[in-house]
């Protein structure tokens, strides 16, 4: 019983298959109109799906498929936390991708319409623009799935080694270049005033206009907001706004203040470095950083009103 439980298993996602096959996309399931799925390997670890997991870790490739032009291809390897069915395209392109497991890959094809607008999407909109009916092709293999306690204990691990070792690197490295006994060391940060003043004391919860340069240890720079005058606003503790290491930085400091803030990975940009690429992961930096402006709830108050009595 057991052996026939094991052949009916295999057997039949490979039945439906053959059954949905379509000699337009040979070797392609049918799932719905114009959506073709092939499947190349099952996930054989954890029962967890791609819209259940708290964090996915997926990679894909995109191609463009265009009638008497060149294909683009694009191809990387992401990290998302809560997935929903909704977010991934359409209705019967989201109902498929989400019950994805780990070890799964799989082949899709689809028109781009499909896809607009989606999670997934987000690839595209910078670069190029799409007709709805241009043929795509994803090349989607699911890398790994956590649960939220998975991802807590790994962070708590990681955070108790990275601890150890980057401030004890950081330390090392400030020493070697005689500022150490400048630096106000404050939960893992090392922190250094170049300019003082007696304005508001930033608070969590207060609304800043902060701007920095940043850089790499051997002073590469990867970031400024002064380029292109782009102060940064956003609202102390709420989350995603900054990396931790500067929001920790930002509570021992005043309006108009600057500072030199140096931050190990674990409170930058982490294991997996920035989205954009520039910081790679596990890397130290710094900030030169100044506190621009800092905004009191009574302030801000003030503001809308006034720019409620402008409307009017």
């Amino acid at each position: 019983m057991e052996l026939l439980k094991n052949l009916l298993f295999l057997f039949f996602p490979i039945a439906l298959i053959i059954y949905g096959c379509d000699s337009k996309h040979s070797g392609f399931s049918k799932k719905s109109d114009q959506l073709y799925v092939k499947l190349h390997q099952f996930g054989d670890t954890k029962e967890l799906t791609l819209c259940d997991a708290f964090e996915s870790q997926i990679s894909i490739k995109l191609r463009l498929k265009r009638e008497n032009k060149q294909s683009f291809d694009y191809w990387n390897n992401y990290s998302y936390q809560k997935i929903t069915g909704e977010a991934l395209g359409n209705e019967s392109l989201g109902s498929i991708l989400c019950q994805t497991k780990e070890g799964d890959s799989l082949s899709l094809i689809f028109p781009y319409s499909y896809l607009k607008e989606s999670l997934l999407d987000d690839y595209y909109t910078d670069h190029i623009s799409i007709p709805d009916t241009t043929i795509m092709q994803m090349e989607l293999s699911v890398l790994r799935l956590d649960t939220k306690k998975e991802l807590q204990d790994q962070l708590t691990d990681d955070f108790q080694k990275g601890n150890l070792e980057e401030e004890s690197y950081l330390r090392k490295f400030l020493y070697n270049e005689g500022i150490l006994e400048k630096c106000l060391f404050k939960h893992g940060v090392f922190i250094i005033k170049t300019k003082e003043t007696t304005g508001d004391t930033v608070k969590y919860g207060l609304d800043l206009g902060i701007n920095y340069k940043g850089y790499f240890l051997d002073n590469k720079l990867f970031d400024n907001t002064y380029i292109d005058s782009t102060t940064l606003y956003f609202q102390l503790g709420k989350p995603d706004q900054v990396i931790k290491g500067i929001s920790i930085a930002l509570g021992y400091l005043k309006e108009g203040e600057e500072a030199r803030v140096y931050i190990p990975s674990y409170l930058g940009f982490g294991k997996r470095g920035s989205t954009d690429g520039r910081v790679p992961p596990n890397t130290p930096i710094y900030f030169d950083l100044t506190v621009s402006d800092v905004y009191t709830p009574l302030e801000i108050e003030l503001m809308q009103a006034d720019s409620s009595n402008m409307k009017e």
